[in-house]
């Protein structure tokens, strides 16, 4: 019970202790580089290329996409804009079918791990895909939506007829 107790106050307090920090302010301050946020799938291959070093890519080809989905996956969501419908990349991958800025992340980094396996990048396929399961996920959702809403109307008190 105790260690359920602790789980339970880690998990609560976790979003307070790591989002939202700023960098130190003065000297000590590491500089802001400004970043490019490219406007499709190609130009995020391109800026990645740019941005990674040797280790980064070898790392990404060992351990995959996935592996990668709450570190630079996070990054991505985070300096590229995904989350703000304003931005061009978002808006590219909402004209596609992908809406939910941990699909568009996710099929980055799909991306560019075949292109850092040197295979060839059928973008047009790998957008298919992210909205077909995108569009499953919907409907799972929606499916399971229903079934929890028909156990909750099972499980309401029906009123007696003889009062």
């Amino acid at each position: 019970m105790k260690t359920n107790l602790a789980i339970l106050a880690f998990c609560l307090l976790l979003p307070f202790m790591s989002f939202g920090q700023q960098p130190e302010t003065g000297d000590t301050a590491a500089p802001v580089q400004e970043v490019h946020i490219p406007s499709d799938l190609p130009g995020c291959m391109a800026q990645l290329d740019s941005m990674l070093n040797d280790e980064d890519k070898a790392w990404l080809r060992e351990n995959g996409a996935t592996a990668a989905h709450f570190g630079l996956g996070m990054w991505l969501r985070n300096n590229w804009g995904l989350w703000h419908e304003e931005s061009p990349l978002p808006t590219y991958f909402r004209n596609n079918g992908i809406h939910h800025p941990d699909d568009m992340s996710g099929l980055i980094l799909d991306c560019y791990v075949l292109h850092l396996n040197g295979e060839e990048v059928d973008y047009e396929h790998m957008i298919g895909e992210a909205r077909r399961v995108e569009e499953q996920w919907r409907k799972d959702m929606e499916e399971w939506k229903k079934k929890w809403e028909q156990e909750q109307n099972k499980e309401q008190i029906q009123p007696d007829s003889e009062f």
